[in-house]
């Protein structure tokens, strides 16, 4: 493993585990979920893998930043939460530049992390 996932996958388990406002949780908790594999697992608006990116457009109206994918072409289709209370989280749908590959959410900054952070 290189020095720099090393690295990542310390912090995310540190971020993970506690905030700097507070001791750490009896438990840790999920700073992220990752979707990889077509199946029944939907948001909340119904969105999941395989729908187009019109779709997920449709779905979130006004909500969606839409970015080149780091590695491969496609796109990131970042969304943002409606409620203020939310505005440290997103959820990024990953796309061939038609479909939906995989998907996540969770909190900044984790779910930004291209690679993961497992």
């Amino acid at each position: 493993m290189r020095g720099k996932e090393m690295s990542r996958q310390r912090k995310c388990a540190r971020s993970c585990a506690s905030s700097p406002n507070r001791a750490p949780p009896a438990r840790p908790l999920i700073a992220r979920l990752d979707v990889r594999h077509q199946g029944t697992v939907r948001t909340a608006e119904g969105a999941g893998i395989g729908d187009t990116e019109e779709r997920i457009h449709a779905l979130y109206p006004g909500r969606v930043e839409v970015q080149p994918q780091k590695y491969v072409s496609g796109h990131y289709l970042i969304v943002t939460p409606e409620a203020p209370v939310d505005s440290q989280y997103r959820m990024i749908f990953e796309t061939d530049g038609r479909r939906v590959t995989s998907y996540r959410t969770g909190r900044l900054p984790e779910v930004r992390w291209v690679e993961g952070c497992s």
